[in-house]
């Protein structure tokens, strides 16, 4: 549905939306360019539901997925091929959608699948004793300076304190100590969160060394505050999602290969939209930013090591531009063999960057590939986007500056005849 008429699924109609903030340059249909250019006009640091429990990397901001999603009619299923942290899904359990996502990560997988993760109030207070159980058997530990091995080389434990590492062991093996289930995953989750607090790196993606003065004793404490923490948040998402609703499908898979995906067999054909953000070209190394966490979590991460799509330590590769092309080609294509005729393809897509100054247009590229997956452009909303990772006078000087963009895809009716 595009000109802002009833759709014949029975979605709302789109209509033009009165823009506040910055500039924002629209393209193609007027309606879904206004419907796509409300959705980048956010306001910063909203959190709700389990959105703000684990950080990641470049998380979608929640108000874009729900503007992207709010007129779909309840049931419809949507696709997130590049899940991270479950962004999407959150949103579209609380639309009441069946919603779908993959990712090569194995950590992204696990974070999304706990936001998404659907409670009873008797789940969420076994959750906390257990976790209050495990964190007084960590005091306890730290009390009687109870020797451990953390699972760390010596290059990554050289990111804490003695005396953190030490207390991180511990509370990991109690973690681990636990009969295995869901909410021992969310625990051990709760447990990741609190990694880099507590360590020497200062922020997820950049591993430049930081002093921090932690005390004996406070990554224990962090770790029962944010299992509470998890237990409200998980409470909120409980209650907003609509009763009737399904379950949430988070698979590990390859996102240029997601219409081999086992679990989307018999949704070949239905998915209404597809709503993602893939890794922007050249601006984060994510499997390098989740690499302390994965050690500590016993993770595998080659396969998402060797598959990353994007990834800012291949830049400045000669092939790269071509590669990280074709990798989108395929994405694009195998979402639209997923898509219900009619169904559309949302993406955000910032501008790629291969060397430090060469820049390749996100806008161009797609209008170039979609035709070959079997997709039409119907529209696109851009605002200027700061680079990541480098000095601001570097883009200054760019003709024309870098941007960030959301681009809306068709799958045009097939006629069956």
């Amino acid at each position: 549905m595009l000109d802002g008429g009833v759709a014949r699924d029975g979605r709302e109609p789109r209509r033009s939306l009165t823009l506040v903030g910055g500039p924002v340059r629209t393209e193609g249909d007027a309606v879904s360019a206004a419907w796509l250019a409300d959705a980048v006009r956010v306001a910063p640091h909203i959190d709700r539901f389990t959105h703000g429990f684990h950080t990641y990397p470049a998380r979608l901001h929640p108000d874009t997925a729900e503007r992207l999603l709010r007129d779909l009619a309840p049931g419809r299923a949507v696709l997130d091929p590049f899940v991270g942290s479950g962004t999407v899904l959150v949103e579209g359990l609380v639309a009441g959608l069946e919603v779908f996502g993959a990712d090569l990560s194995p950590l992204a997988v696990r974070i999304a699948r706990l936001k998404t993760w659907r409670t009873d109030a008797a789940t969420r207070s076994h959750l906390v004793e257990r976790a209050r159980a495990v964190a007084e058997r960590s005091f306890a530990r730290v009390r009687g300076r109870v020797p451990v091995r953390a699972p760390l080389t010596p290059e990554d434990a050289a990111w804490y304190a003695p005396h953190v590492l030490m207390e991180l062991g511990g509370l990991l093996a109690e973690i681990r100590s636990e009969p295995p289930g869901p909410t021992t995953d969310a625990i051990e989750l709760a447990f990741s969160s609190i990694l880099l607090k507590v360590s020497r790196q200062r922020a997820d993606t950049r591993r430049d060394p930081v002093e921090r003065r932690i005390r004996k004793g406070l990554s224990t404490e962090l770790f029962g505050a944010k299992v509470i923490e998890l237990a409200e948040r998980l409470e909120r998402l409980a209650a907003a999602v609509p009763r009737g609703t399904p379950v949430s499908t988070v698979l590990q898979a390859d996102a240029r290969d997601i219409a081999g995906a086992r679990a989307l067999a018999s949704r070949r054909g239905r998915i209404a939209r597809v709503v993602t953000s893939p890794p922007y070209g050249g601006t984060y190394d994510y499997a390098h930013a989740q690499a302390l966490r994965s050690a500590w979590l016993g993770l595998d991460d080659r396969a998402y090591r060797r598959g990353e799509i994007g990834a800012r330590r291949h830049a400045a590769d000669e092939e790269e531009p071509a590669a990280h092309g074709q990798a989108l080609a395929r994405v694009l294509a195998g979402c639209a063999s997923l898509l219900r005729d009619g169904g559309e393809v949302v993406l955000v897509l910032g501008d790629a960057r291969f060397g430090p100054r060469r820049i390749v247009g996100a806008l161009d590229w797609v209008r170039r590939i979609a035709p070959e997956a079997g997709l039409r452009w119907v529209a696109s909303a851009s605002q200027q986007r700061p680079s990541v990772g480098t000095e601001p006078s570097d883009f200054d000087r760019l003709d024309p500056p870098r941007e960030e963009h959301v681009i809306l895809l068709v799958r045009d009716i097939v006629s069956r005849s």
